[in-house]
This record gives structure tokens, sequence and C-alpha cells, in this order.
């Protein structure tokens, strides 16, 4: 018979999405990128760590999230795999600074 018409999904408008600038697409997953940082940091650092300590860590994780982010398009950002593969980078290098300094 071919497609279907007249139902109710073809009668009401279609709401468009609001369009995220490249800025506020970086933003916003450079946040969420943070609170993953902050996670880890809560799970994992010492807790004899001063907050200076973890505001190193925290510091570097973002400069290199920051770096990656930069070369992300408005397509790359807007992937529903990006925030999660950048959260696990992210929260893998958090493991592997506290590991350094609890080492030196």
């Amino acid at each position: 018979m071919g497609k279907r018409a007249g139902t109710k999904r073809d009668q009401q408008p279609r709401q468009k999405k609001a369009k995220l600038s490249k800025t506020q697409l970086f933003d916003d997953l450079l946040q969420q990128v943070r609170n993953g940082i902050d996670e880890a940091l809560l799970i994992h650092a010492p807790e004899h760590w001063r907050d200076e300590d973890c505001d190193s860590i925290e510091k570097q994780a973002l400069e290199s999230t920051r770096r990656v982010l930069a070369e992300f398009g408005v397509r790359e950002l807007k992937s529903i795999r990006a925030l999660p593969a950048l959260r696990a980078i992210a929260a893998a290098q958090t493991m592997r600074l506290i590991e350094q300094i609890e080492a030196a």
C-alpha cells in the first residue's frame, strides 16, 4: 500500500531543535568532562591530598581535553559517542596523573 498518511505524527508540526554553536557545544562537553574528572578525583585521589594537588590534576586533564576538542568539528561535537569517549580518556588520564604523583 505504500506510505502511511494521515497519522498523528504527520499532522503535528515538527519542532526544530535549537541549534547550538560550536562554542556552546565545546563548553558543554568540557563541563561534562570536568564533572567526570571530579568524580575520578573523588574516587581515586588519596584523602590526604591538598585541594591544590587535585586542582593541578584537573587543570592538566582539562587542558588535554581542550586540545582534543579544538580539533573537533560541529558534527563530532554533536556525536553521541563524543562525550563517553572524552570522559573515559579524561578519567584514565586523571588516574594516570594520580599514580604519577603517588609514585614520586
